[in-house]
């Protein structure tokens, strides 16, 4: 097989939740020749990735394989295996998985180290920065809950679909590696919704990291009356309740 044709095939990691791959790990299939075996190789190979492969044997990574207590707690998700054919004691021939150890960098998936604050590599944060189009309000919105659920001690969901963000990021003329922005969701012309953000000014009250907007809310600018002259507003709005 050629390399054009592997890249017009749409093919996916093995995990043990496929029927084939926990079959061969597992050592169930009973052949009588070794070409019955090398057929199911063969489907290994149309069906997956695959790192190699030769008459005998096909190298992969398989999600979820062999993986120690250790390993989990280091971010691996899967390990490498080579598959291969193997004589049976009794009569007949099967399919067995040999491990293959090989550093973390080198996997093809693991887990995202927890942070507490989201930064750019983030998948979403990453998608906004690319400005990616939504067909809906409702799915923008799903977008900006689940980064919240994700960091709820530095993200704060506000009305009108925006989240008020605190971004880790390392922009040299920062004297501090946290960027305030505002994601809002904004229309597309007739493409959709976009996810849009906004850098917030470095507010003087440093007990509060994000400020509202006065402006939106009470219909009256911070500089008209500061804070008490907002708190005002606001009462007056309530009707004295």
């Amino acid at each position: 097989m050629h390399l054009k044709d592997l890249k017009a095939q749409k093919k996916f990691f093995a995990t043990l939740d496929n029927p084939l791959i926990c079959a061969i790990i597992e050592e169930r299939f009973r052949f009588d020749d070794a070409e019955q075996a090398l057929n199911r190789l063969k489907q290994v190979r149309k069906k997956h990735q695959v790192v190699s492969f030769d008459e005998k044997s096909v190298t992969l990574w398989i999600k979820g394989f062999a993986i120690t207590k250790e390993q989990e707690r280091k971010g691996y998700v899967g390990n490498y295996a080579c598959l291969y054919i193997k004589s049976l004691e009794e009569k007949g021939i099967t399919l067995a998985a040999e491990l293959i150890v090989l550093p973390l960098a080198e996997h093809p998936l693991k887990k995202r180290p927890q942070h507490k604050h989201p930064n750019w590599a983030h998948p979403i944060m990453r998608s906004i920065a690319k400005k990616q189009t939504y067909p809906s309000i409702e799915i923008a919105q799903a977008v900006l809950d689940l980064l919240h659920d994700e960091f709820k001690d530095t993200t704060i969901p506000a009305a009108y679909h925006k989240l008020y963000v605190h971004l880790y990021s390392k922009e040299k003329q920062r004297a501090l590696p946290i960027q305030k922005i505002v994601l809002k969701i904004v229309p597309v012309s007739q493409d959709g919704e976009r996810i849009q953000y906004e850098d917030m000014p470095d507010y003087e009250e440093k007990h509060d990291l994000f400020r509202i907007d006065w402006k939106e809310n009470t219909g009256r600018s911070k500089k008209g009356g500061g804070m008490k002259a907002a708190v005002a507003a606001m009462a007056a709005g309530m009707g004295g309740r």
